[in-house]
């Protein structure tokens, strides 16, 4: 996996990509875009940039209008499944301590688990104690994840900056992975109930023949 290219340059990138980037991203994988008469358009996923678009008149409450320039679509998203001042998206690959503030010494604490996705709020950098991030985790259903039982971290943590990547190739892999994995079980769980229904179909005709 790639890491940071260089820290310097990644620190300006990072302080300067609040301006001028997008207005939201996506808070979760299969996050619904809808026209104006609530019909599904498309599903999103997790961290997928968003444009705003402004309405004299909103006409959906407690939905946003945007633009997905992915896909060139235009349509409206519940307000809670959107992120707004990200600086960047990033991924945790390996398992580390994140803190509830930007010092290793700090009284709360949890272990960030791997792979987790997330998105860097704001960075830090403090003297003697290097560059911190201050993030918030995806906690992405249990079907998507890698390993079963993965820890859920609400709220705001800070990590040291270097044990995040915000490399594209690395938060694409995992994303990738997540929803891979997603469709596979939902594949079994399907073909499960299919062979299910074909036991309860082959025991009717067994019994029947038997009863004649």
């Amino acid at each position: 996996m790639k890491r940071f290219a260089g820290f310097i340059i990644l620190f300006a990138v990072l302080t300067g990509c609040g301006k001028g980037g997008p207005d939201f991203f996506a808070a979760h994988h299969y996050t619904t875009l809808e026209d104006s008469e609530g019909k599904r358009i498309a599903f999103l996923d997790w961290g997928e940039p968003l444009e705003l678009v402004k309405e004299e008149k909103p006409s959906r409450p407690e939905f946003i209008k945007v633009k997905v320039a992915s896909i060139e679509e235009t349509g409206y998203v519940k307000e809670k499944s959107l992120m707004k001042n990200v600086l960047s998206k990033a991924v945790l690959l390996k398992e580390k301590t994140v803190y509830k503030t930007p010092s290793i010494h700090s009284r709360e604490s949890a272990i960030a688990q791997f792979p987790m996705l997330c998105i860097i709020k704001q960075i830090k950098e403090l003297e003697g104690q290097g560059t911190w991030a201050e993030v918030n985790f995806y906690n992405a259903p249990e079907d998507f994840n890698l390993k079963k039982n993965m820890a859920k971290i609400y709220g705001d943590y800070w990590i040291k900056l270097e044990d995040l990547s915000t490399d594209k190739s690395d938060v694409a892999i995992v994303k990738s992975v997540q929803l891979f994995l997603y469709q596979y079980r939902l594949a079994v769980k399907s073909k499960r109930k299919d062979l299910d229904a074909e036991v309860k179909r082959l025991r009717k005709v067994l019994e029947n023949i038997i009863e004649t």
